[in-house]
């Protein structure tokens, strides 16, 4: 990954505000990691936009936070 990339991890979005967010932050170039909790709007997403990284997330648990985390550090290395 380019290191001058910046990236940023946007929850809640599989819609809504949370999708537009991703999506503008994707046509900007910037290394994108989503999360939500809908496994099934999660996945369209991801389909739609193969540059981006996602993980299943309810951000009511701190577990599920960290291992999103996690999956974006493998994905990126880095959280800006």
């Amino acid at each position: 990954m380019n290191e001058d990339k910046k990236v940023v991890l946007v929850t809640g979005a599989a819609s809504g505000i949370g999708a537009s967010i991703a999506k503008h932050f994707l046509d900007l170039g910037y290394g994108v990691h989503v999360c939500d909790q809908n496994t099934t709007s999660l996945k369209k997403f991801l389909k739609s936009y193969p540059n981006a990284t996602g993980s299943i997330c309810d951000v009511s648990s701190s577990e599920e936070v960290k291992e999103t985390i996690n999956d974006l550090e493998v994905h990126y290395g880095k959280l800006d």
